[in-house]
């Protein structure tokens, strides 16, 4: 996991998607707003591509990491500077801050098939706003 938001997550470009997720991945929780299903590689690569277009920089630091059997865990807090239009909410320059928490499930190979989101919004709508 911790590969997966250092190569993937946090870059910027040349990120090598299909290392970590499944072709039949699945994601839980589409980002509000974001016309995307997610469903494998492809799917990943456009969700990371809207994050990098509504903020840049940006940087996922991990506060915390667990996983037991076929899933993991991480609390993570976001910082970017809002350059683009995110949740409805044009960009203001300025940079945000806020919390969250990725769940995943891997298969025997250790890709990623499966993926929840849970982020603090009104945090995040706050500084947007």
């Amino acid at each position: 996991m911790r590969d997966l938001f250092a190569r993937v997550i946090n870059a910027a470009q040349d990120r090598p998607v299909a290392e970590f997720i499944a072709q039949g991945y699945i994601e839980h929780a589409p980002i509000p707003g974001v016309e995307q299903s997610a469903i494998g590689p492809a799917g990943v690569a456009d969700r990371l591509d809207a994050l990098y277009s509504a903020f840049t920089p940006l940087r996922y630091e991990l506060d915390l990491v667990v996983a037991q059997n076929d899933l993991g865990a991480a609390r993570w807090t976001f910082t970017g500077k809002s350059v683009g239009t995110f949740l409805g909410f044009p960009p203001n320059g300025r940079t945000v801050t806020f919390t969250g928490m990725d769940f995943y499930r891997f298969d025997a190979a250790g890709m990623i098939v499966e993926h929840w989101h849970e982020m603090d919004v009104p945090a995040l709508t706050r500084q947007l706003a």
